[in-house]
């Protein structure tokens, strides 16, 4: 269950407009566990009982709030804009005989100026701006809620991070537009479990990263453009990554703090757009280096050996008339190891697990009438390798799959009423697996829902 509340307040200012938004929201939910096949036993949950659980008193529940003030200004030499927020958030979770409980408390800053200017004979949009965070994080964990005031774990920890950048679009002539952009930002992390004395339990870590990018633009014609970029960008590691809950000597918790993830990007395309129809295709290339994955057998993050990911994507998109439209989209990825041991298996050109190879998205929209439209959307994944299968020696792969959704809506004066029907033909299908590294052909997963409807109402006033 889940209910939410979002309010946004708006008023002019002599030349601009102040803004107050703050909400809340509430949710409940029931956790069901993995489902195990091991062709060894004859063991296939998926099929023979895939609603099913081996942990019916798992769950996790979230209550958050959040308020920001911001305001709009013009001024002689541009638009000038800031956000000044507040964020909390209250977790508890119960998995498998291990209770959490986890208060999160966020301060944000961010002023922002568009600036356009000439320089010679070309003209200039300069956006500058800045971000400043701080994160607040009190994680209790215990056996059960009634001993959480006497915790086995206590995490404590801080980040700071300050962010500056810098975008310039350059109009070179009537066809063609030069982008540059650069971010730079610093992070002070400090973590540490209150309740564990040994020196991994707690550490402090201060990185630096940079990320640029570099765009042209280029009209051919009034219909369509080629577009290239270069670039590099980054991830900084959150603060719930660093800990590692058995990983010190006795079995207890570890700190561990992750380098920054980055990537050298490139993209290269065309695009075309005429009457009622749109055309984009891209070629890219990523080359990342300590890329933040989740751990799944050891429940930690780690930064993963130099990868790869390249490939194309298609979208086009048809108008048949005012009322129809079509948009398909798809995707082939190739993601691998540029190097890397695991296991003590070199995995230098093994593909990455959990990336699949083909994606493909269908989607139509139809405006029956004024105020009612009917969309559905076909999504298919293709095969892709079990998470733990660094090696690609397991004997399967996480099978394709195909689903459908479908979506009512009609609109009456303030009010819109929404009934959708979700994975229409009822396909059993999981998103994520995991192989087992003792039992040859064993894996667990988390089979998706089947077949399902909601009603959902809503009031803008």
């Amino acid at each position: 269950t889940q209910n939410n509340l979002e309010v946004d307040v708006r008023g002019n200012l002599a030349r601009g407009e102040a803004i107050l938004k703050f909400g809340a929201d509430k949710q409940s939910l029931r956790l069901p566990g993995e489902r195990t096949v091991d062709p060894s036993t004859g063991i296939n949950q998926l099929v023979s009982d895939p609603r099913g659980t081996s942990k019916p008193l798992d769950y996790a529940k979230l209550d958050g709030g959040h308020i920001s003030l911001g305001a709009t200004q013009k001024l002689r030499f541009g638009d000038v804009a800031t956000e000044f927020s507040y964020r909390s958030k209250n977790q508890q979770a119960f998995l498998s005989g291990s209770y959490l409980e986890t208060n999160l408390n966020l301060l944000t800053f961010m002023p922002r100026a568009k600036i356009p200017f000439q320089l010679g004979k070309f003209g200039h949009e300069l956006v500058v701006g800045m971000d400043a965070a701080d994160w607040d994080y009190d994680s209790r964990r215990s056996s059960s809620p009634a001993s959480i005031g006497t915790p086995t774990t206590h995490i404590l920890a801080k980040q700071s991070n300050r962010a500056l950048y810098a975008q310039n679009a350059t109009q070179l002539g009537d066809a063609t537009k030069l982008t540059i952009g650069v971010r730079s930002q610093q992070v002070y992390s400090q973590v540490r479990d209150a309740a564990n004395f040994a020196a991994y339990a707690s550490s402090n870590q201060s990185r630096t990263a940079n990320a640029y990018e570099i765009g042209l633009r280029h009209r051919l014609n009034q219909s369509s453009a080629l577009f290239g970029r270069i670039g590099r960008s980054f991830r900084m590691a959150t603060l719930d990554e660093t800990f590692d809950q058995y990983g010190g000597v006795v079995f207890d918790s570890k700190i561990t703090m992750l380098e920054p993830q980055t990537s050298q990007d490139s993209e290269a395309g065309f695009d075309y757009k005429s009457g009622s129809n749109k055309v984009r295709t891209a070629f890219f290339m990523m080359n990342l280096n300590n890329e933040i994955h989740f751990n799944a057998l050891t429940f930690t993050n780690m930064n993963l050996s130099p990868t790869r990911r390249y490939g194309l994507e298609l979208e086009g998109t048809h108008n048949y008339t005012d009322a129809v439209a079509v948009t398909a989209s798809y995707s082939y990825t190739v993601a691998k190891f540029r190097e890397g041991i695991y296991s003590g298996t070199n995995v230098s050109g093994n593909n990455i697990p959990l990336a699949p190879r083909q994606r493909l998205a269908l989607s139509s929209s139809w405006e029956i009438a004024k105020n009612t439209a009917l969309n559905a959307n076909a999504i298919y994944v293709g095969k892709q390798y079990f998470d733990n299968d660094q090696a690609n020696t397991f004997a399967h792969k996480m099978p394709a799959y195909t689903t459908v959704d479908m979506k009512l809506s009609h609109r009456r004066g303030a009010w819109l009423v929404t009934t959708a029907v979700n994975n229409l033909l009822n396909k059993k299908y999981f998103t994520y697996g995991i192989a087992s590294t003792f039992t040859a052909g064993k894996y667990n997963a988390y089979p998706m829902q089947e077949r399902n409807f909601s009603l959902n109402v809503a009031c803008e006033f």
